[in-house]
């Protein structure tokens, strides 16, 4: 098998883990448990199981270090600034962006969600902008514009009826997943991806552990069935698609495995179908193509030298 078939299987297995969060999120809210308990027992989970990864890394580390053997593929530790940085990244760009997901998805339906959360290539670019200067080009204020006109009508019927808090958690979830990606391309472009990993999930641990003792506060009897539940949203929806991705960009890179990994709302409107009796309509179809054209052609385009806007 090539490489590029290789890079496909997957990218394609870490759509479908992470298409099919909306899965854990219905039986787990079946379960009694609110939107900061579920990523509470999420995030502990992935801190727990991600600590063989990271002792390794550190001994790999320390080996480099000491007889000056190149940097390990994986990356290296970045001062305790760094990761600090990277913490408070978890703690409050992955908290809250996990948390409006989870609102998002209880309210609309993962498949309609999914779908608004790949607005999210054109506000990474107004946060490059805002925070790194970056320039915007004149094709992608185009794209912009056409994927926030699929946003509208994916999300119109929503405000008409009056759901507006899934609409607006699912803006919301957006606008943080894009800040969050911005942020950490910078904040943690030398470090390890098994560190950065288990810094956003202890982060995001604090974060959703201290939103649910304000909150909420309360917490089901324990089962084997619920622990086995948050158990599968850190593996299958965490973990295995996150191994997956970096797995890929090691064979193609990571803007071709970006586009591939595109097809997880097609995965999350199938759960929508199977557990929320989730139906789009014409309209939100509609809607929909018009963000995943934008968003693919955005980062086909990201990066190529022509015209461009400074404010």
């Amino acid at each position: 098998m090539g490489r590029f078939w290789k890079a496909f299987v997957l990218a394609t297995l870490a759509a479908s883990g992470f298409g099919g969060v909306g899965i854990f999120i219905h039986f787990l809210s079946a379960q009694g448990l609110s939107p900061a308990a579920i990523l509470m027992g999420r995030y502990l989970f992935m801190s727990l199981l991600l600590v063989p990864f990271v002792l390794q890394a550190w001994k790999e580390s320390l080996y480099y270090t000491k007889y000056g053997a190149p940097t390990n593929k994986n990356g290296t530790f970045s001062p305790v600034s760094d990761l600090r940085k990277i913490i408070a990244l978890g703690l409050l760009g992955t908290t809250i962006q996990a948390g409006c997901y989870i609102v998002a998805v209880k309210e609309l339906g993962p498949g309609t969600a999914a779908i608004l959360i790949y607005i999210y290539p054109s506000l990474v670019l107004l946060w490059e902008r805002v925070l790194f200067r970056q320039p915007i080009y004149l094709e992608q204020l185009g794209l912009m514009a056409i994927s926030w006109c699929g946003s509208y009508l994916v999300l119109g019927s929503h405000f008409v009826h009056g759901t507006w808090l899934g609409a607006a958690a699912a803006i919301c979830s957006a606008i943080f997943y894009s800040f969050y990606l911005s942020a950490s391309n910078h904040v943690s472009r030398n470090c390890n991806v098994w560190i950065t990993s288990w810094c956003v999930a202890v982060g995001a641990f604090l974060g959703s552990t201290f939103t649910w003792i304000v909150w909420d506060g309360t917490f089901p009897s324990l089962s084997w069935s619920l622990l086995g539940l948050l158990f599968g949203y850190a593996v299958v929806g965490t973990i295995i698609p996150m191994v997956a991705v970096f797995s890929a960009m090691r064979l193609i890179g990571a803007s071709s495995t970006s586009l591939l990994c595109m097809s997880e709302p097609i995965f999350a409107v199938l759960v929508g179908v199977w557990l929320f009796q989730e139906s789009l309509g014409p309209v939100q179809i509609l809607g929909a193509c018009l963000i995943m054209t934008a968003s693919i052609l955005l980062s086909v385009q990201k990066g190529k030298a022509r015209a461009y806007v400074t404010t």
